[in-house]
């Protein structure tokens, strides 16, 4: 059994440079350990392999074979494979220890050794084209493991030969020695990379492959010794039973990918808000398209330059950050010069466009609303024990990007609704001129926070302010200076009045305050008079300097009424009597003269 995985595949995320972050990469210390790792047996290697030499080790059937016919049996038997996925991580057996044990009784170390370096590391290069650093992992682990099984084979098997139980058994304990050690290597080094590590689980499925391919090389072995047209029945089980299992694998590949895009599709169908949809949408990109790094870039419809967008990273750092201001540019320069129409390949042309973003190794698709171009999706970093993108992964992510164009374009028409209905709301229930409330919402707030006080036993202080001398403004300097005049008051009485305090403008110059933590007529009447003094300092309008004063009336719950009528009439009543016998501050308070107090309130 050979296992492979990417052990940066389940750990953290390797730091990159992104276009759109512009980050400087830190030192990869797991990278560091892995490389160090691969020395370390690379120098076991070279013991084990003097040891074995040094002692006489003749091969149990004598040399028949010669090193390059195990080469393309290694090569062979490499490509050979049965994959499991277990929790993102891909571990692939294969059917190379077959080889590997006929040459623990056919050859000496030195040419088992490094026929299978040889075939293993072109059909990781050449086939499989992972990485450098997991190549290097990769080989090392395997000669260690080949190492290993002649170590183990040497010492047990004591010279017995391939017709002795004693050799078959010698010849399982080594194999299954071999597989753990090339197990325990390759989840030290997902240890390195901060992946979980679940080693017990595939203890089982070593012991099964290994006693199963060990079994397999003894009876070609004890054929070949009866007659080599004895094997051509052995292999022609082996291979329908290859053939079968690839075949069971490729189904069961296809009903997974079609179950992730059925949740897919039912998720983007479902978007109901971008925000929402983004982060899910990216997961499910990542996990059908087996990346390490998904984005997508929304811009801003209103910026003709592009200079705004809003961008949300992969699933796994749920960042947000800003795209390259020239984005927009860059995208429409590339469908000018790949236009749609173009009898390019899909993965050719997601290529291209990934390329020209910085990310030659993905695929990049604009996204696009009818003929309007609103963003762009990237993947990349595809699982390396999977190669670069193929065409397969090409035509899926085509079809994937425009699922994620519909859902993202019907989503932003969503929150462009939600937006414009939040707009009218606001304009339905605030003054256009002052922006604060109106007196529809005024009227709402105020039944809100009087039975919130009748509830709690608490009070509730109301206001009415009227501006002195705001017609003689009207009349003399014109509308316009009285518009400005209004916007100053309510502005400057926004910042002044302390937190709680509701301000709202019923029309004209008349404005009305609530005040929930004002709960006696002492408490009001030092509120107005802050309030008056705000308004009597000077307002420099267009070249003007206007001068005003104010009329305050204050009522409160439950003192003064127990409604919102009564307490209205209350405040409006001690408003005029403040304008009329106009005391120093120009404010009162209801109930200090009993001729302000309705019937009711007596």
């Amino acid at each position: 059994m050979t296992e492979r995985s990417d052990p940066t595949d389940a750990g953290a995320p390797a730091d990159r440079v992104t276009p759109a972050s512009g980050r400087r990469p830190r030192i990869d210390h797991a990278l560091l350990r892995t490389i160090n790792l691969s020395l370390a047996l690379v120098i076991g290697i070279e013991l084990g392999l003097a040891w074995l030499v040094d002692r006489d080790n003749p091969a149990t059937l004598g040399p028949v074979l010669a090193w390059w016919v195990f080469a393309l049996a290694f090569a062979a038997t490499e490509l050979a494979i049965f994959d499991i996925e277990l929790d993102r991580e891909q571990i692939t057996f294969t059917f190379a220890e077959i080889p590997l044990v006929v040459g623990l009784f056919v050859s000496s170390p030195l040419p088992v050794l490094l026929a299978r370096l040889g075939g293993t590391f072109l059909v990781l290069v050449l086939v499989t084209r992972q990485m450098p650093r997991k190549t290097l992992l990769n080989v090392s682990a395997t000669g260690a493991e080949c190492i290993v099984a002649f170590l183990v084979f040497h010492v047990v098997s004591d010279g017995a030969d391939i017709t002795q139980p004693r050799s078959w058994l010698a010849a399982g304990i080594a194999l299954v020695v071999a597989d753990l050690t090339s197990l325990s290597v390759v989840h030290l080094a997902m240890v390195f990379h901060g992946a979980p590590v679940r080693f017990s689980p595939l203890i089982p499925t070593t012991l099964v492959t290994a006693l199963t391919n060990t079994s397999l090389a003894i009876t070609g072995l004890l054929l070949l010794q009866v007659s080599p047209l004895a094997l051509f029945p052995l292999i022609t089980v082996v291979g329908i039973v290859i053939m079968a299992w690839h075949s069971y694998a490729a189904l069961a590949a296809r009903l997974d990918s079609m179950s992730l895009l059925y949740d897919f599709t039912r998720l983007v169908a479902g978007s109901q808000h971008s925000s929402d949809v983004v982060a899910p949408l990216l997961s499910r990109l990542r996990e059908l398209l087996a990346a390490e790094f998904v984005v997508v870039h929304l811009l801003d419809r209103n910026d003709a330059e592009g200079s705004s967008v809003e961008t949300w990273m992969d699933a796994t750092s749920h960042q947000l950050a800003a795209a390259p201001g020239d984005l927009r540019q860059r995208l429409v320069a590339f469908d000018d010069a790949n236009p749609q129409h173009a009898r390019y390949s899909p993965l050719d042309r997601h290529r291209a466009l990934a390329a020209d973003l910085g990310r030659p190794d993905g695929l990049a698709a604009a996204l696009y609303s009818g003929d309007e171009l609103f963003g762009v999706l990237i993947v990349d970093s595809h699982r390396m024990d999977l190669g670069p993108f193929a065409a397969d992964d090409a035509r899926l992510f085509d079809t994937l990007s425009r699922h994620a164009a519909s859902a993202l374009d019907n989503a932003k028409l969503i929150d462009r609704l939600r937006h414009e209905n939040r707009q009218r709301l606001h304009e339905a229930r605030h003054d256009p001129l002052t922006g604060l409330p109106n007196r529809a919402d005024f009227n709402r707030r105020f039944a809100d926070l009087l039975d919130e006080a009748a509830d709690l036993g608490g009070s509730l202080g109301v206001g009415l302010i009227d501006l002195d001398k705001f017609k003689q403004v009207n009349d003399t300097l014109g509308h316009h200076v009285g518009d400005l005049l209004l916007t100053a008051v309510a502005e400057r009485l926004r910042i002044g009045l302390e937190a709680g305090v509701l301000l709202a403008r019923l029309g004209g110059d008349e404005f009305a305050l609530l005040a929930p933590q004002h709960n006696s007529p002492a408490e009001l009447l030092a509120l107005g008079v802050r309030i008056e003094a705000m308004v009597r300092q000077p307002f420099n309008l267009d070249g003007h300097v206007v001068e005003i004063g104010a009329s305050i009336g204050f009522s409160c719950f439950p003192q003064h009424g127990n409604d919102p009528v009564g307490l209205l009439r209350n405040a409006d009543h001690a408003m005029y009597r403040a304008k009329q016998y106009a005391n120093r501050h120009h404010v009162e308070v209801a109930g200090r003269d009993q001729r302000t107090r309705t019937p009711a309130d007596r």
